[in-house]
């Protein structure tokens, strides 16, 4: 009898902690079936489930990005070398405005690195950088609308262009960097906002330089 009545008893056990695992599952969002949930709604400010956000890198504390590199070229190309290079950026569409003058610029080629900042800052880089309207409602280094477009304009090697010229009081060869581009060379290219956004974009010299005279079109990826 002892070991019916034993029996009995844990059956009762059993049945009593199933009974409280099924109203569980029925319980608040503090359980952990809950916590698992991800909002579907996708727009501004908001992540798709598995998504990493709209421009946004895998890499935990990175921001979406807030340019978009939407052509390049080169020009004074003479010689087989491309003496400039312009890069036209557009804002992204998250994003209310960016100021160009806050941008900073690593410029990395098979042979250099250069962190290049705005010339109309005072901030110390290993070179300059000049902006130019160039699809825009405005002639200030802000982008406010998706349709607004400046270039970039980077001076290689000698200096060519006034634009990129910082201050008077600076020594010549500090209003540009590096060395011209020639035929398949590759630049890879991480512009940074004020606020700390990224992008990214390699520019590649095309193969038929050697031929071209004034302006060429860079690849861009």
């Amino acid at each position: 009898m002892t070991g019916r009545r034993g029996f009995l008893r844990g059956m009762a056990l059993l049945g009593a902690a199933g009974a409280a695992g099924c109203l569980g599952d029925g319980g608040d969002g503090d359980d952990e079936g809950d916590r698992g949930t991800t909002p579907t709604t996708v727009g501004p400010g908001t992540v798709e489930p598995g998504s990493a956000g709209p421009g946004k890198s895998e890499d935990e504390g990175s921001l979406p990005s807030a340019l978009r590199v939407v052509s390049a070229v080169g020009t004074n190309v003479a010689q087989r070398r491309i003496g400039t290079v312009e890069v036209t950026v557009a804002k992204a569409d998250w994003v209310e405005e960016v100021d160009l003058t806050g941008v900073t610029v690593s410029w990395k080629t098979a042979n250099d690195s250069y962190e290049l900042a705005a010339r109309s800052t005072d901030r110390s880089a290993d070179g300059y950088f000049g902006i130019e309207p160039a699809r825009a409602t405005s002639a200030d280094a802000t982008l406010g609308t998706n349709h607004e477009r400046h270039r970039l304009v980077f001076d290689l090697g000698d200096d060519d262009e006034e634009i990129d010229d910082r201050h008077r009081r600076l020594a010549e060869d500090s209003t540009h960097f590096g060395r011209v581009l020639r035929t398949d060379d590759v630049v890879s290219l991480r512009l940074t906002t004020a606020g700390g956004s990224t992008t990214t974009a390699r520019l590649l010299a095309p193969t038929d330089v050697l031929d071209i005279e004034g302006t060429v079109e860079l690849t861009v990826r």
